[in-house]
């Protein structure tokens, strides 16, 4: 069902979001018109019969498997707020899917949120490389991918398994800098690589012996999204990280991907 929507991306998938099913009491609903889907809403709710679409992904809102009338639109939101009202539920929180990961405009969302009086509570930033342009990076940043492809000092490895990324450079960066942890654990990675080899991708940068860096990326069906961005002192000194962007933005860009999703890259860990 999820596949036949214009918007569909795998994080909607239940293989995907039963993962972390201990921390989230699902609510997602299907919504028909004539007894045909129309729309999916993943969605959670909290203890205190809170609804959010979606708090333990990236992000959620209305799902239509076609494309949709503005009307039809209205009447699905309607729809299921009158439906959680009669389940006790007084509030929705609610997180769109950003642009660029839409493969078809969807406006009638956007209209319909005003409609039914939705405040905006909250508003993020998100930064996408187009990579279906040309591609130029500041001097600074090409000169340090170049010295690193000159020298050959260091390699590029796609791994299935990501305890050593998480323990010895991921994890402890975020340790001293935030005091927190990754929000998956390695068993839950791993677990989501084996599920989705194809979608969920972990590239490190090493040295002679020992790992500088890695990221991963979750691929959608015009997205390279990084999720998880970090580097040790030695690798952050070394610049890695623009050398591993630099060959993955070549890389996705020759599968035929759009966008790659860059948020704070920079300024991660």
């Amino acid at each position: 069902m999820l596949s036949e929507s214009p918007n569909s991306n795998f994080i909607f998938n239940r293989d995907y979001m039963d993962y972390h099913s201990d921390r989230f009491t699902d609510r997602s609903m299907i919504v028909f018109e004539n007894n045909t889907p129309v729309a999916l809403f993943p969605a959670n709710i909290d203890e205190e019969k809170h609804l959010f679409s979606h708090k333990g992904l990236t992000f959620g809102g209305l799902i239509p498997l076609r494309i949709i009338s503005t009307k039809s639109t209205l009447l699905i939101f309607k729809s299921l707020l009158s439906k959680l009202k009669e389940l006790g539920i007084e509030t929705v929180w609610y997180r769109p899917m950003p642009q660029p990961f839409r493969s078809f405009e969807f406006f009638e969302e956007e209209y319909a949120l005003y409609k039914v009086n939705a405040k905006l509570i909250r508003r993020e930033m998100i930064s996408s490389i187009k990579l279906y342009e040309d591609l130029r990076w500041d001097s600074e940043r090409k000169r340090e991918v170049n010295v690193l492809r000159r020298k050959g000092e260091i390699r590029l490895k796609k791994s299935n398994d990501c305890s050593i990324f998480w323990n010895e450079v991921l994890t402890p960066n975020l340790n001293n800098k935030f005091g927190a942890n990754p929000i998956h654990t390695i068993e839950e990675f791993n677990l989501l690589m084996q599920r989705f080899p194809e979608k969920i991708e972990l590239w490190e940068v090493w040295g002679e012996k020992n790992i500088l860096a890695g990221m991963t990326f979750f691929i959608s069906k015009q997205v390279a999204h990084a999720q998880h961005t970090s580097a040790t002192p030695i690798g952050k000194k070394m610049k890695v990280l623009s050398f591993l962007i630099s060959e993955k933005m070549r890389d996705y860009k020759e599968k035929g991907l759009s966008f790659f999703n860059s948020i704070l890259l920079y300024s991660k860990l």
